[in-house]
């Protein structure tokens, strides 16, 4: 959502910003550059720039509402880590640091000006006058967990960044001639009639008895069909945060102290309510302020200047922090009915008249305790589990067997009788509670030998000992006679249908009606209507060999393509082109996202050469502590 709130975030240049950053890390991939450093104050380096723990977790926080909010419903954090949304902040920042050290190495610099005209033409802010409302700007922000110095702060480098690319991007427009061809291909369409010929129409008569040597020929062909997987015995130990959660046990004393060290946290600040008004120039201002020094009044003054109502200029209950800091040093040092003096900031000239105070109030102990104590346990859990993870790896180390390092650490260790690559058992039922590292781990691990100590995600460590590999094999043929018996039918039913597709289809380009032939055949005539190459909505049942072959097909051609269940016989009936002349908008638009397109490419070329200018590492324990 922050993204809708920048102004211009609808322009094509900053379009491109945004379909760049993910797509540049789609090519280069990010995996190459995960560092192994434990520090947690940093989560990323992007040349001379350090992403800092805390600005991550302020656009993935972001990035999770804007995701739950399009869904239309809440999405926990292992629902958001499924789908890659942690990566997608990550890349978000790394891409938006690098236009950044670019656009600071050329010396670009957006000034106030710009800042504040940018702010006033964001409609977002405007009330429905078509005029910029302070109230509707700071409610925006408070949406969006921002103040004005924050918002601003971004607000600037978006400007920089969209600067930047505009210059990368500024190419002409494709020929007409070149965009009227391409609409024409992408706008025509095609009619068709298709009938189908289902696998499953063919009986176990129609397909015969297969004989012993046949059975055993298939058998041997396709050994791959009839192969049991490579199956490892392992025996794992697996140590978890909750198996050292008894050692986690958090004292009131411990408690009470955090409380003291984060007493900020848990109160309210000292909040303030104010009028303002805000001019382009500090004259204006200046005269103001002299006039209310001089007894004039707030709301006339407001109201002859700026044909504001007093309330519509009111500011309620703001922490200093939600203020830019020239702002927020004048508003706290006013007592109620007091006016300031012009205050400078990048949305112009501020003139204000405090209206109340609103005292801080700090949270009582009892009321923040158990919240606390949750994230000591936790925290102090995370610390047991390394101690633990290094008792392990120690008694490793000296020699122990696994079953001897388990008990030495009280822990138990877990035979797997059958595992294969895949994480399945030799029945092909997953096995329960194996972390996804576990699996490749005992597949690198040879026969009678034991892991290394693995760090797993979600503060899980392992070792996993490999007792006993049983190769690949192909099954005997007698144990799966059954089996390459129903494979063979299979194959004989593909064959029947296929046949009888291709006879149909050579009768239909004889002449022959198509819906006289699936009477014939016992199955209904299908009517396709006119669909595209992008396989309009109407069209979406149909396989896309079938939508290839139709507009590879000349007119009135029949063509058979292989379907999920059986073959279908098409046949081409009318072609409809598309004109461009008769279409100007379509033409325009087809225009308009082929010059996205070659645009979008030399962004991307530009990106990736960033990369290449400025190294790229990712602090990967970092990113799991936090997910």
């Amino acid at each position: 959502m922050l993204e809708a709130i920048r102004n211009r975030a609808s322009s094509l240049i900053v379009k491109l910003l945004f379909l760049v950053l993910v797509l540049s890390f789609v090519m280069w991939g990010i995996a190459d550059v995960f560092s192994p450093a434990r520090g947690r104050d940093w989560i990323a380096k992007v040349g001379d720039a350090t992403i800092s723990a805390q600005e991550f977790a302020e656009v993935y926080d972001r990035t999770l509402r804007s995701f739950s909010a399009s869904l239309g419903q809440p999405i926990d954090r292992e629902q958001a880590r499924a789908l890659g949304l942690p990566a997608s902040a990550m890349d978000q920042l790394i891409g938006q640091t690098l236009l950044d050290q670019a656009a600071a190495d050329l010396g670009i610099v957006i000034d106030d000006k710009l800042v504040r005209s940018a702010i006033a033409a964001n409609k977002r802010f405007h009330n429905a006058m078509g005029q910029f409302d302070a109230d509707a700007f700071r409610d925006t922000l408070s949406v969006n967990n921002l103040n004005e110095e924050r918002y601003v702060a971004i607000l600037r480098s978006d400007l920089s960044r969209e600067q930047l690319i505009g210059s990368i991007a500024a190419v002409p427009g494709v020929p007409a001639g070149t965009a009227d061809l391409v609409f024409r291909y992408r706008g025509e369409r095609r009619t068709a009639r298709s009938i189908l010929i289902p696998f499953a129409a063919f009986s176990d008569q129609d397909v015969g008895a297969a004989d012993e040597a046949a059975l055993r020929t298939l058998h041997e062909e396709q050994k791959d069909r009839f192969t049991t997987p490579e199956l490892r015995e392992v025996s794992a130990l697996i140590l978890t945060a909750e198996q050292v959660a008894a050692d986690a046990a958090v004292s009131d004393d411990a408690v009470r102290a955090a409380f003291q060290e984060r007493i900020d946290e848990f109160s309210t600040p000292e909040r303030r309510s104010f009028l303002q008004m805000v001019f382009d120039d500090q004259a204006t201002a200046s005269s103001t302020a002299k006039r209310l020094a001089e007894g004039a009044d707030f709301a006339a003054l407001a109201k002859e200047l700026l044909g504001e109502k007093a309330g519509d200029l009111a500011v309620e209950a703001v922490a200093r922090a939600d203020l830019p800091e020239a702002l927020a040093d004048a508003v706290f040092a006013l007592q109620p009915g007091g006016a300031s003096q012009p205050i400078e900031t990048p949305l112009g000239w501020h003139v204000v008249r405090l209206s109340a105070i609103e005292p801080a109030q700090a949270a009582s102990f009892e009321t923040v305790a158990p919240r606390l104590r949750a994230e000591l346990a936790k925290e102090k859990a995370a610390d047991e589990l390394i101690r633990a993870a290094n008792r392990l790896d120690d008694a490793l180390g000296r020699g122990s067997t696994l079953e001897d390092a388990a008990a030495e650490l009280n822990l138990r260790v877990r035979t797997i009788p059958s595992l294969d690559a895949s994480g399945a058992d030799e029945s092909g039922k997953a096995v329960a509670g194996l972390p996804p590292e576990l699996v490749a781990t005992a597949f690198a691990t040879a026969e009678n030998g034991t892991s290394l100590l693995v760090e797993a995600a979600d503060n899980t460590y392992f070792v996993v000992h490999v007792n006993h590999v049983r190769p690949s094999a192909v099954k005997p043929f007698e144990t799966v006679k059954t089996e390459v018996a129903e494979a063979w039918r299979a194959e004989k039913r593909v064959a029947l249908a296929k046949a009888k597709a291709e006879a149909l289809a050579e009768r239909a380009r004889q002449g022959q009606p198509l819906a006289r032939l699936a009477a014939e055949a016992g199955v209904k005539e299908t009517e396709v209507p006119a669909i595209g190459r992008d396989r309009q909505a109407e069209a979406s049942t149909l396989p896309q060999p079938f939508v290839s072959a139709l507009f590879a097909a000349k007119a009135g051609e029949a063509f058979v393509v292989r379907g999920p269940d059986g073959f279908l016989v098409g046949q081409l009936g009318d072609i409809r082109a598309a004109d461009p002349a008769a279409d100007p908008s379509g033409r325009d638009r087809e225009k308009q996202r082929l010059t996205q397109a070659m645009r979008s490419d030399l962004v991307q070329q530009f990106v990736g050469a960033l990369r290449q200018r400025y190294p790229v590492s990712v602090n990967q324990a970092a990113i799991e502590s936090q997910f």
